[in-house]
């Protein structure tokens, strides 16, 4: 049985660990005016336990609403500001609107960083330093397609 990668402690589970996949170009081919780039793909398995999963699911769920909620309340500010002012949106208004959606990523920020459990994936959570990950980035592998 594997131990889980990120907190080193608890025994992994198949159906909580992370797949990533990485690619490295492998052919280009040129006809006329097109170039076409051939790409292998590899898939990397990380081992998780499952409450580290839960973990990084319910940090990634708070970053997504935190994200969706700035942009409503940009957008409500703006239309609030738009109110005093009718039928003139200016660049203060977008400032406002600018700044608010800021400051919610930063508060959202702040919170993801109090969400129990955080300890745990605190060390590694950067999936690239994971040494299969890493010694193929090292080859020139890489985690998003180009």
């Amino acid at each position: 049985m594997k131990v889980c990668w990120y907190c080193e402690k608890n025994n992994a589970e198949e159906n909580s660990s992370r797949k990533v996949t990485i690619y490295s170009a492998s052919m280009i081919t040129s006809r006329r005016k097109f170039i076409t780039k051939y790409y292998m793909k590899k898939d990397v398995i990380i081992p998780r336990c499952p409450r580290c999963k839960e973990t990084n699911d319910r940090l990634n769920w708070i970053a997504g609403t935190v994200i969706v909620l700035s942009v409503i309340a940009a957008v409500l500010a703006a239309l609030i500001l738009d109110r005093f002012t009718p039928g003139y949106f200016g660049w203060s208004e977008a400032i406002v609107a600018i700044a608010i959606f800021i400051m919610g990523i930063w508060i959202g920020t702040f919170f993801a960083r109090k969400v129990p459990g955080r300890e745990y994936l605190k060390q590694k959570g950067d999936f690239r330093k994971y040494p299969e990950i890493a010694e193929k980035l090292a080859e020139g592998w890489q985690t998003v397609k180009p």
